[in-house]
């Protein structure tokens, strides 16, 4: 077949691709027009991508990569003002090992004004250079920059996008994960010196055991769960680097090995290592779950094996399936013995038939099925015909069981009983639907259901400032979140007459606070308003003020304490006495060699400031920023 004109007109365009023997790669932009000085990157195929090989696009958008690693892998592109996009593109298979793809591979790429850019520095206000930053939005391909030159980075996204998360990683610092409104400018992005914990793996009988993995969890009460792994060396020794303090809970699942005990609970402290944990382990059997859901009945398959008591003995408690790479199922060294499969979903939907009983005398195959009972299939929509993504549509009566719409409005309620049921849609700007009879007949095909949802009234509004604010702004309400755009307007429907609703700015510096135009009485970091019978309309202000606290950390003594952790939480009433506050909202700053430390920047409002000295000596003080001037100085005592 003869190449089209446009084939042949391409051909002549594009560069020509030399004899490689590694990954070629030709970036353009939308327009055709090659690309110089674009980042490329041979990056890992799972969800959570790391960049292996980078080269930078030549004069003609060209670079070649090479010394590929045997893996399967996707291609990377992006540049300070394009989106980045992966080939192949998600929702397709990686490139495996041999594999380069066409060859050369082109990549087209978007402009974009979702943009995030700032500083990386140390917690005493130092530069970090070569820290490497990830920027995250939900389904789309991440951002991928480094800071250089005293810190400086940028970060791109997708065009379109108006939040995401954005990781941070250096070596000798904890790492950090932060979500920031797009675009986001002059970000400060404050690293800890890194802590670590280190243990060992032994048997019943104390031998070491190697080659398992440890997984630590961050302790619930700190406010984040954040699971890492690390793998035992030949002397089942295993070290986590790269934390920050607080409590932790190591603990093995893996394969034929199981904690023997509940996991301890250890804290790091700040720029420390811990004392050496001696986790012991059992031996047991490898127990894999497969789930057979053919109607997607199941929202979080939640499999459990109840241990069979012995008479006398208390109740046992159960094993908890836990998801593996690969997204299945499966439960480590479970011991041998007689059990019950139990097979719930978070959803309600219960698995085919009563608990089932097994014996494991070795490595076991389990099945879950969730195909059994009566089944409510339908759809919800709006007024005019279009499907309502994800809304709950509700089982009511005394069992908990819901199911979630897909972008089309359909759903499937299933594992219920033959015979009347009622239900109930809840979506988001939308009302509540009325109850919703339904007749379940056994051996006929169910009637699909059709469930309208009315849109229910809107509180409009625009939100001011009182300064400048480097950086987009987030509403939260009850009902979500909204990303302000310069004009400040803002929309929240589906909300109901009479129904109150509590507002919040929050901006880059934190919460800011909030009051309504003309109305100076009501000035905190949250605002009320209650619906009449008609759509209204509010006015807010918000004090976007940057301020700078300067302070330092004296001991009992009332010597100045060097290398002290300094946390600053925003709205964190005295009467909660002085606790350390959760890493994950908190601002951070360490003390210098003379005790001192610099917080910056702070929304106005009312803070709490904790500290805590490398021998665990605490202390706190409490400020309220509302009236302040821009710098504001501060002295914490600490106590053993």
């Amino acid at each position: 077949m003869e190449p089209s004109l446009g084939e042949l007109r391409e051909t002549r365009e594009r560069p020509r691709s030399p004899e490689v023997s590694g990954v070629h790669v030709l970036v353009r932009d939308v327009d055709g027009a090659w690309i110089a000085g674009a980042s490329v990157c041979l990056v890992t195929s799972g969800e959570r991508i790391l960049p292996l090989l980078c080269g930078v696009t030549d004069g003609e958008g060209r670079v070649v990569l090479r010394d590929l690693p045997a893996i399967d892998l996707r291609i990377w592109a992006a540049t300070a003002h394009h989106g980045p996009k992966v080939l192949p593109e998600f929702g397709s298979p990686p490139y495996a090992p041999g594999d380069r793809g066409p060859n050369p591979n082109v990549v087209e790429l978007v402009s974009t004004d979702a943009i995030a850019s700032g500083v990386v520095v140390d917690a005493s206000g130092g530069s970090i250079d070569g820290a490497q930053l990830r920027l995250r939005v939900r389904g789309e391909p991440p951002g991928l920059c480094t800071s250089v030159d005293e810190g400086a980075f940028t970060c791109t996204a997708p065009m379109g996008a108006s939040a995401g998360t954005i990781e941070v990683e250096a070596s000798g610092y904890a790492s950090l994960s932060e979500i920031v409104s797009l675009p986001a400018r002059e970000l400060r992005l404050a690293l800890l010196r890194e802590s670590k914990l280190r243990g060992v793996v032994v048997d019943e009988n104390g031998a070491p055991v190697r080659d398992v993995q440890v997984r630590l969890r961050m302790a619930l009460m700190e406010g984040r769960f954040d699971p890492s792994v690390a793998s035992t060396d030949p002397k089942g020794r295993f070290i986590f680097a790269g934390l920050e303090p607080g409590m932790y809970r190591p603990l093995v699942e893996d394969g034929h090995y199981r904690s023997a005990d509940e996991p301890p609970r250890v804290r790091v402290g700040y720029a420390s290592e811990s004392e050496e944990v001696r986790l012991v382990v059992r031996q047991g059997h490898r127990v894999e779950v497969r789930v057979q859901d053919p109607n997607a009945l199941c929202t979080g398959p939640i499999v459990a094996l109840q241990p069979v008591a012995e008479s006398g003995a208390g109740p046992a408690v159960p094993l908890i399936a836990s998801l593996v790479d690969g997204g299945s199922l499966q439960l480590a060294g479970v011991a041998s013995g007689g059990y019950e499969v139990q097979c719930k979903c978070l959803n309600g939907t219960p698995g085919e038939g009563p608990p089932a009983p097994l014996v494991i005398s070795g490595d076991t195959v389990v099945e879950c099925r969730y195909d059994e009972g009566a089944v409510i299939y339908g759809r919800v929509v709006d007024p005019e015909g279009e499907g309502v993504s994800r809304a709950s549509v509700n089982l009511v009566g005394a069992e908990h069981r819901y199911a979630t719409t897909d972008e089309s409005g359909a759903f499937a309620l299933g594992g219920l009983a033959w015979g009347e049921q009622r239900v109930r849609v809840a979506a988001q700007g939308h009302r509540p639907s009325e109850t919703r009879v339904v007749h379940l007949t056994e051996g006929s095909v169910p009637e699909e259901q059709l469930i309208v949802v009315e849109r229910g009234l809107c509180l409009a509004g625009r939100v001011l400032q009182s300064g400048g604010v480097d950086g987009a702004m987030t509403l939260y309400h009850d009902e979500g979140q909204i990303i302000l755009d310069a004009s400040g307007e803002f929309m929240i429907c589906g909300l109901i007459p009479g129904q109150a609703l509590s507002l919040r700015v929050v901006g880059p510096s934190g919460p800011l606070v909030l009051s309504r135009r003309g109305d100076n009485e009501q000035r905190s970091g949250e605002y009320s308003v209650r619906l009449g019978d008609a759509p209204m309309r509010v006015e807010l202000l918000v004090d976007a003020r940057r301020l700078v606290v300067d302070g330092e950390v004296r001991d009992a003594n009332g010597d100045t304490v060097a290398d002290a952790l300094v946390l600053a939480a925003a709205g964190y009433p005295r009467g909660r006495g002085c606790q350390r506050p959760g890493l994950g909202g908190a601002r951070k700053a360490a003390t210098h060699a003379e005790g001192d430390f610099t917080l910056a920047p702070l929304a106005p409002g009312p803070w709490m400031f904790y500290a805590e000295t490398p021998d665990g000596g605490t202390g706190c003080a409490w400020l309220d920023l509302s009236d302040g001037a821009e710098l504001t100085e501060l002295a914490l005592r600490v106590r053993p």
